[in-house]
């Protein structure tokens, strides 16, 4: 495979440095995309995944990392969940556990910690 990288940004060229690497997600299927999007609490879109949003961190801790363009300044669930984020990936431990701190209910929580703790057997076999 060969990939060519023209740099171009607003304020000039963008500098490429050794060690930076690219990013490059291929589009999600719409019913992956569609399930996910079911999940969520999408009522201050009055349930709409094509009404626009503004993305912005919760706090200093990293849990996973959405790659958006910059000049994205409204964008849609169903566009991020569809171009921008690898929903078919198996979480890793960490990120169950971090997960779980977020989750609203006791028993969610409950669950994703269980998912951490015991990874090979509930994650990776698939019981």
């Amino acid at each position: 495979m060969s990939l060519s990288i023209y740099p171009y940004n607003a304020g000039g060229l963008q500098k490429y440095f050794t060690g930076d690497h690219l990013v490059v997600y291929p589009t999600n299927q719409r019913s992956v995309v569609d399930q996910y999007l079911s999940r969520l609490d999408l009522s201050a879109l009055q349930n709409n995944p094509d009404g626009a949003v503004r993305i912005s961190r919760l706090d200093d801790k990293q849990i996973a990392s959405i790659c958006v363009p910059a000049e994205c300044k409204a964008i849609t669930p169903r566009q991020i969940l569809t171009h921008f984020a690898d929903l078919q990936f198996t979480p890793s431990p960490k990120m169950l556990r971090s997960l779980s701190e977020l989750a609203e209910s006791t028993a969610d929580r409950e669950y994703v910690k269980k998912l951490g703790e015991d990874y090979k057997k509930e994650v990776v076999m698939g019981n």
